[in-house]
């Protein structure tokens, strides 16, 4: 039986950069879920965007459950439900399909020397955009780009240390306990 002694006297910065990047994915977790609702309401809710929807949702719901398991079983030492963890499982594998599938997507995109040119052809069609508008801001639509891989690895990182803990507090969840 692998059970885990927590002391309540020992700080508790013993999984702070677990926690850390919890936060950072439920931030872009609820950014994303916004952003995908605002798209939802203005494109008078097309099919095309449930997709998107539903793994927004599935990562916002596994990044607030993991939240809730860092602090109520690794930090306070309390039992939780199995049907926690079944929750944390499900949600884990859609986000870490939706980061995985999103890392490959990037990498393409800024390896592919025609991103570049598709950039600046469908910016100089538009009226008051100059040259130099453009050449100023692919630097930044690249540094967009990027910053979302690296959210997309914070989520992978996570969602590996997650199924690593899960294990590792798996006498932590049991059948009927209530909060």
């Amino acid at each position: 039986m692998n059970t885990i002694n927590i002391d309540p006297n020992q700080p508790k910065k013993k999984y702070l950069f677990y926690r850390i990047l919890g936060f950072v994915n439920n931030f872009v977790a609820v950014f994303f879920l916004f952003v995908t609702l605002m798209s939802f309401a203005a494109a008078g809710f097309q099919s095309s965007i449930l997709l998107y929807l539903f793994i927004f949702l599935a990562i916002l719901i596994y990044t607030n459950l993991t939240t809730v398991f860092a602090r109520h079983v690794m930090v306070k030492g309390n039992h939780m439900r199995n049907k926690l963890k079944d929750w944390i499982r499900v949600n884990a594998i859609v986000a870490l399909l939706f980061g995985g599938f999103m890392i490959i997507s990037i990498l393409y995109v800024l390896l592919d020397q025609t991103f570049v040119q598709r950039v600046v052809d469908f910016y100089s069609g538009m009226e008051g955009v100059t040259e130099d508008m453009i050449q100023q801001m692919i630097p930044t639509v690249k540094a967009i780009i990027v910053g979302f891989g690296v959210c997309m690895l914070v989520l992978i990182v996570h969602v590996f240390m997650t199924f690593r803990y899960l294990r590792q507090f798996k006498d932590y969840f049991k059948d009927g306990v209530r909060r």
